[in-house]
């Protein structure tokens, strides 16, 4: 219960920033503004309104996702001088897959991913998370909701490498020689994703 209230906040927190930095919003008032969506909708449609949300925000976070990422490899980075996507963050010391290290104050190994991963992130999220447990037992049968899990790993499996791995990999490659952060172009780093989407995709 702690950990989806923390949850919460954060889910709310992160359209208020893109709101601030898209629409000049700041972010209290766009807290709010999410917050009153959100409980207008699910006032009026129940579970139904939330899965059709969710579901439409999905499509949204992959198209504009794999729009960026397609541009930057495929356009931006596939001839340039600087080299590809990859050559620019393998230069940086960006593409690490075989860190082995057990030592709990290295952010990113291959434990802190995967095993960690599995019994303090993924684990209690789809064994007593009350938000999945909610879909689950929004199924019409056992069967349908192990059905949907099934399609759930496979897709947060895909979103996992797409939006974290090859979104960042393209965010480096475009960020590498400047720090919009400290120019002060945005004003959280929270906010380079949907910075990055507006200065890519402006024309």
């Amino acid at each position: 219960m702690v950990v989806t209230t923390l949850y919460n906040g954060i889910v709310t927190y992160g359209p208020a920033l893109a709101l601030e930095q898209v629409a000049g919003i700041p972010i209290l008032a766009g807290t709010l503004i999410v917050l009153g969506v959100c409980m207008f909708y699910t006032f009026l449609g129940g579970l139904k309104a939330v899965i059709y949300t969710n579901a439409f925000q999905f499509i949204i976070m992959v198209v504009g996702f794999l729009t960026i990422i397609i541009k930057a490899y495929f356009f931006d980075f596939a001839d340039a001088e600087e080299g590809s996507v990859f050559e620019i963050n393998s230069r940086g010391g960006r593409l690490v897959f075989d860190d082995f290290r057990v030592d709990p104050t290295i952010r990113h190994t291959f434990w802190s991913i995967v095993v960690a991963g599995i019994f303090s992130a993924w684990g209690p999220l789809y064994a007593v998370n009350q938000t999945q447990v909610q879909r689950y037992k929004s199924c019409q049968s056992m069967e349908g909701a192990q059905r949907a899990l099934y399609i759930n790993s496979v897709m947060i499996s895909l979103i996992g490498v797409i939006i974290p791995g090859l979104g960042g990999l393209a965010m480096y490659a475009y960020f590498e020689t400047c720090d919009p952060v400290s120019a002060e172009w945005v004003g959280d780093g929270d906010q380079l994703m949907a910075y990055l989407e507006l200065n890519v995709l402006r024309n």
